[in-house]
């Protein structure tokens, strides 16, 4: 059955069209208009709103939604919405109006010469042929549904008749439509624009050879010159970690007060763009209510936010959760159909293909984020050039004092958030994003092919690619709050799978090295590779080089010098574990006290001990990345006592 058949419906209005009701030009068919009752107020109306009124709506709510698009510039149907008025309902009463059925089931769409994209921007679609049924199906908004309501310009709109369904069905009918299609565009789009730029194809042939010609050169060496061999891979090592640090100093240094934006005047709401809100959720039932009472605190126009909740088919706890909820309009459930890879970033794709919004976020399901967040954006990219692509808003930990790790956790993003991405952005330096709160023109996301779904750590991939492509990444002076790992075994699979992912990234951005100097010049060029390398290599190798120094310093070994080139050899090992600590140290306590979290600062004494762990968790990614490259370690949220106990 496509047809509404609710007993509130007049059956007269859902009947077939089947060619025998054409809406011609003049006026609009669909059985008699009864009288407003209150016709004098209501006369200036927007058409959208005014035909409600014959169908019994409440003319308060009415007035009230045309106040608000005529003082906020957007449709009236969107106000109403914004208002909390069903959709659906809306729909149904459209479609009684106009004396057109009102589609609530999945039909079938004519599967030959179907236009998915083109269908999506225009709301409407040809269904399969079927005795008695509509042809078309119709989801108008905006000036379509203006259109179909002025009496004076609507046109025959087809010889068999249209059903009315709403924006969001007829959205999942070409998606479930798609099959396929859809299943491989939000998987490997990317892959499919430009391969080399997707971690789909995984190692490449020369990556591969290159790596075997490294190792046998090095097991020769070994053999036959151990002395040279070791010394010209302790001066590589060396030479890569030394950059390391002294990018990283640098950049600290040039971030001072970077993190705070310069004053933007805010804009007034008729002049705020629509913003799509994209929150991907898998196993999340828990913490649901929570996030949803944070997204119900942002402060903007409830007609301009585009909410795309995404959730996993075969998710059945979280999809119950949502139904429980009953979520306004403003809200676009959309269950994605299974497929390979099972990611976040395919998620993300597939909210970003039917994203309203001329800007886009991404919220975790764990996110608080400050209520004024989304204006503060709004107005750093209305007076920004059109060449900054994403503001990466600050993450930090709203329960640090819960354990060790929170603690660490903690610290960690107070370093990254306050100290070295303010300071990449200061210095126009390619900024790996932040998983969660990365605000972004669409435009642009669409320009650099969205996400990789086959990159675990999609957004420092995304950084850097938006970087080669000519975009700037800033930071956005606004805070969300998250929640951290409480414990060792929730800790260690979700860090190994971003050191996973910086490996990955590494494999991608590393295929074809020319290009990426050729793309972000030599300076910015320089500076990816020095962060790609050194994140990774100092990841599975400084810990077990601090160890074995550690030892070599205990037994005696480390100061028996005989050679200059041995005291060379110490005096560079003492000046980079120097150097090191301040890299490491500095930033983490700049970030403390920036947040005036002066306490945490004293935790940095048990930093080793952290390090020790990271080293773990990345020799676990190598190991993945071998075996299982795209899986993806999922992460419990909800299980924070502090949180749970904090009023919101």
């Amino acid at each position: 059955m496509l047809l509404d058949d609710r007993p509130d419906v007049d059956p007269s209005f859902s009947r077939p069209l089947a060619g025998a009701r054409r809406l011609r030009p003049g006026r609009v068919h669909g059985g008699p208009h009864r009288p407003s009752p209150d016709p004098g107020p209501l006369d200036d109306l927007p058409p959208e709103l005014a035909f409600l009124v014959a169908q019994g709506v409440a003319p308060p709510i009415l007035r009230r939604a045309a106040r608000i698009a005529a003082e906020i510039g957007v449709a009236g149907e969107d106000a109403l919405f914004g208002l909390g008025f069903p959709d659906e309902r809306y729909a149904r009463l459209l479609a009684r109006h106009l004396g057109a059925p009102h589609l609530h089931h999945p039909p079938t769409l004519a599967r030959e010469h179907l236009d998915a994209v083109a269908a999506a921007e225009v709301g409407w679609a040809p269904l399969a042929p079927r005795p008695g049924e509509p042809a078309h199906v119709f989801a108008p908004r905006g000036a379509a549904l203006r259109l179909l309501l002025d009496e004076h310009r609507f046109e025959d709109v087809g010889t068999y008749g249209f059903a009315i369904t709403t924006r969001r069905r007829f959205e999942a009918l070409l998606r479930r439509h798609g099959g396929e299609d859809f299943r491989e565009r939000i998987a490997s789009g990317l892959a499919g624009w430009d391969a080399a730029l997707s971690a789909r194809g995984g190692v490449t042939r020369p990556q591969k050879g290159a790596a075997l010609a490294i190792a046998a050169a090095l097991c020769a060496g070994l053999a036959a010159a151990p002395a040279l061999t070791g010394l010209l891979l302790f001066a590589a090592l060396f030479s890569v970690f030394a950059a390391a640090v002294a990018q990283r100093l640098v950049v600290v240094a040039a971030g001072r007060g970077a993190e705070r934006d310069p004053p933007v005047p805010p804009l007034p709401d008729r002049d705020l763009p629509v913003y799509t809100l994209i929150v991907p959720l898998f196993g999340e039932a828990r913490v649901l209510p929570s996030l949803v009472r944070a997204l119900d605190a942002i402060d903007y126009p409830a007609a301009k936010l585009d909410v795309k909740v995404m959730l996993e088919e075969g998710d059945r706890a979280t999809a119950a959760a949502v139904a429980r909820l009953g979520l306004p309009p403003r809200y676009d459930v959309i269950v994605l159909p299974g497929g390979h890879p099972r990611t976040k970033p395919r998620a993300l794709n597939a909210a970003l293909e039917s994203a309203r919004g001329a800007l886009v976020v991404v919220y975790d399901a764990e996110d608080r984020p400050h209520p004024g967040q989304l204006r503060a954006a709004a107005a750093r990219f209305a007076s920004a050039p059109d060449d900054l692509a994403c503001l990466q808003a600050r993450l930090t930990v709203d329960h640090a004092d819960e354990t060790w790790f929170t603690r660490l956790f903690a610290l960690d993003y107070a370093a990254l958030f306050h100290a070295v991405k303010p300071g990449l952005a200061a210095l126009g330096l390619p900024v790996p994003l932040g998983g969660t709160s990365n605000h972004f023109r669409a435009a642009a996301l669409r320009r650099v092919g969205g996400w990789d779904a086959w990159n675990v750590t999609e957004d420092i991939d995304l950084g850097y690619r938006l970087a080669r492509f000519g975009f700037r990444v800033g930071s956005l002076d606004s805070d969300t709050f998250e929640e951290a790992p409480l414990s060792l075994d929730r800790w260690l699979p979700q860090r190994s799978r971003w050191l996973k992912g910086w490996m990955v990234t590494l494999l991608v951005h590393g295929r074809d090295p020319r290009r990426l100097f050729r793309d972000l010049g030599p300076r910015s060029g320089l500076s990816v590779a020095v962060s790609l390398v050194a994140t990774v290599l100092s990841c599975l190798a400084g810990p077990p080089l601090l160890a074995l120094v550690a030892v070599e310093g205990w037994c005696g070994i480390l100061f028996r010098a005989d050679t200059p080139l041995w005291w060379l050899f110490v005096a560079a090992s003492a000046a980079l574990l120097a150097g090191g600590g301040a890299a490491a140290l500095w930033p983490a306590a700049l970030g403390a006290w920036r947040m005036g979290r002066f306490g945490l600062a004293g935790w940095l004494s048990t930093l080793p001990f952290y390090l020790l762990l990271v080293s773990a968790a990345s020799w676990r990614a190598a190991v993945e990345l071998w075996w299982d490259p795209q899986r993806w370690n999922k992460t419990e949220h909800g299980l924070a006592r502090a949180r749970a106990q904090a009023p919101h």
